[in-house]
């Protein structure tokens, strides 16, 4: 069983995810691209 991680916004619990650096890359990516603010 693969280990999950916890993804929180401003302090909040949002959910788990398997691969978190694949989240990252993807809100980076977003953020970048303008779908996502500069502050998350």
């Amino acid at each position: 069983m693969k280990r999950q991680s916890r993804v929180f916004v401003d302090g909040a619990l949002i959910g788990l995810v398997d691969d978190p650096q694949d989240l990252v890359s993807r809100m980076r990516e977003m953020r970048r691209r303008g779908g996502l603010s500069t502050e998350v």
